[in-house]
């Protein structure tokens, strides 16, 4: 399980990113104060990471804006 604390997953609702179930995504600093983009899908018990990279200021933004 991913450590995120601060703010909620958002799903990636492009059509070419959907999968089932849902790709979800969040951005949050590393323990080492790395900002990374975390892509994943949750599959109840387990979740399985897809990609993750440091994220570009409309990432940020998007996630800023939607995220609670």
């Amino acid at each position: 399980m991913f450590r995120q604390p601060n703010k909620s997953y958002l799903e990636d609702l492009r059509n070419q990113h959907k999968t089932v179930p849902p790709t979800r995504w969040f951005i949050a600093k590393t323990d080492a104060g790395r900002v990374l983009k975390i892509i994943f899908v949750d599959l109840g018990t387990d979740q399985r990471l897809k990609s993750a990279f440091e994220p570009n200021q409309f990432e940020v933004s998007i996630y800023d804006r939607h995220a609670i």
